[in-house]
């Protein structure tokens, strides 16, 4: 099937795989369609959310539409240094069991190494080939062109090579389980003439393991067949300290508890919290450290009146309540399936709509990166 960003369209790719949020047996987590990660984000204004057509080869009735959920590279971005090319489309899975007979689905998923034949599933062909070796390289793409680098992906012979649009098609070896999906053509001087992403990249990139042939498409327990999945479900992270949970709560529950919708609005605060956490710069690395550095965030000002509301309130508040809860989901989530779930796609900063921009919005590099209730959000922001 060919994807295309509807609303920032460089061409179409090929679908590689379907992938789900690990462990989400019983009908529980997200479906999405895996292809190349410029297909979706190879124009500098592509957003999150993008509009995105799944149509079938040479068969203009059967198109399913999802939505662009993440990618890498991000060419808004100054430095364009990345380890993969891939992106994730949202699927609906009503729409995908409509044509879920027509994809070809993998017996599993495996490592390659230099040397391993495999075959290149393109919209029309099974093409033969083999692994040269890993390789550094630059890609091009958009016009005018845009480069990024790729560092330690797999360089193929392809025999016959391969054309436009088949950006994303599946690289398998020989026992059909995928090892990777294909970037694009090599530049001359390189060892082989394909580029092609390692899929154990993409897994751990993405939080979420493959569907396979035989497998149901949200419930692999009740699926058609008994091929186990080549990924278990993240091992649960380490218990987080009371004092974490609390002050995380007390700084969603400060600053979004006004929110039209208040559970995505305090959850989008957390999910900043932890994006400044993981970030580990001047902010802080601990929940902690990031929730209390002085004028960061105004809840926690000592001449806000806020402040003294926040420190006082309990569980008897309902907001407070859903704050803590949602605390702990956050906190009780794996970084790639945080990640996942994370609706300000990274952001380390926001600040609400009806102000004037701040200076530091306006910094090169500053990207807006989602809009949720009163707030906008913002990453790459130094």
């Amino acid at each position: 099937m060919r994807p295309e960003n509807l609303d920032h369209s460089v061409g179409e790719g090929t679908l590689t795989a379907v992938l789900r949020t690990a462990g989400a047996a019983g009908g529980h987590g997200a479906l999405f369609g895996l292809t190349a990660g410029h297909v979706l984000g190879g124009d500098p204004q592509a957003g999150f959310g993008n509009r995105v057509r799944l149509a079938a080869l040479d068969r203009n009735d059967t198109v399913l539409l999802g939505r662009a959920h993440s990618w890498s590279p991000d060419l808004t971005r100054i430095d364009r240094r990345v380890s993969l090319d891939a992106g994730l489309l949202s699927l609906d899975e009503g729409a995908l069991g409509l044509v879920v007979d027509e994809l070809e689905w993998p017996l599993g998923w495996a490592d390659a190494r230099a040397g391993d034949e495999v075959r290149l599933l393109t919209r029309h062909h099974h093409l033969p080939g083999r692994v040269i070796d890993r390789f550094d390289t630059d890609v091009e793409v958009g016009d005018p062109p845009l480069r990024y680098s790729l560092s330690d992906v797999l360089c193929c012979e392809i025999d016959g090579g391969s054309l436009p649009g088949d950006s994303g098609a599946p690289v398998w070896d020989l026992q059909q389980r995928l090892v990777g999906l294909l970037v694009g053509q090599a530049p001359a001087g390189s060892p082989g003439n394909a580029i092609v992403t390692p899929i154990d990249r993409v897994l751990a990139w993405s939080g979420c393991e493959l569907v396979l042939r035989g497998q149901a498409l949200m419930a692999p327990d009740e699926g058609r067949g008994t091929v186990d999945p080549p990924l278990q479900a993240s091992a649960a992270p380490p218990a987080q300290p009371q004092r974490a949970r609390d002050l995380m709560a007390r700084t969603m529950w400060g600053e979004a508890r006004g929110e039209p919708d208040a559970r995505t609005g305090m959850g989008a605060v957390g999910h900043v919290v932890l994006n400044r956490c993981a970030a580990h710069r001047w902010w802080g690395k601990t929940v902690e450290d990031v929730c209390l550095k002085a004028w960061q965030f105004s809840c926690w000002n000592v001449n806000d009146p806020n402040r003294p509301k926040l420190v006082a309130v309990t569980d008897e508040d309902a907001l407070f309540a859903l704050a803590g809860q949602l605390s702990q989901e956050l906190l009780g989530l794996t970084e790639t399936a945080r990640q996942l779930r994370d609706p300000t796609h990274g952001a380390t900063h926001y600040h609400e709509a009806s102000l004037p921009l701040p200076p530091w919005a306006r910094a090169p590099g500053a990207t807006e990166c989602a809009r949720i209730g009163h707030h906008i959000f913002y990453r790459n922001i130094a």
